[in-house]
């Protein structure tokens, strides 16, 4: 698909294959987060704490620390894992700024329509980029 679109490596692994392994931990937080959110026990005036938030930054956290490290440690002395500036760059300078935005707007224990519609543009500036 990516071949036929003439989408860039580093695009498609941003969005394509993110999304597509992404997806069935979307939908499990989602299931769980819209779940919780209904519960008579763990309504929205709740100090319960949702999984689906945690699971989705903790998936992150892998995806930049560990990933990246077991690669590195699996291939041998004569393979060399270079990895492009730019793309790398952009990346983390996303995912830093995305973390912050949502520590920012999880500061009331709420997600208003405008933050959750924030975090989805910083998204789409993020895959134009």
């Amino acid at each position: 698909m990516c071949e036929r679109l003439h989408v860039r490596e580093d695009v498609a692994g941003a969005t394509f294959m993110a999304f597509g392994s992404a997806a069935p931990e979307i939908v499990v937080n989602a299931v769980t987060t819209i779940k919780q959110a209904a519960s008579t026990t763990h309504g929205p005036g709740s100090d319960e704490p949702s999984i689906g938030v945690g699971a989705i930054i903790g998936s992150g956290i892998i995806a930049f620390l560990l990933i990246p490290g077991v690669c590195a440690l699996a291939v041998t002395d004569d393979i060399q894992l270079r990895l492009k500036r730019r793309p790398l760059l952009r990346d983390v300078g996303t995912y830093a700024l995305s973390l912050g935005l949502l520590c920012m707007f999880f500061a009331d224990g709420i997600i208003q329509f405008y933050e959750a519609a924030t975090l989805v543009a910083v998204y789409v500036a993020y895959v134009v980029v």
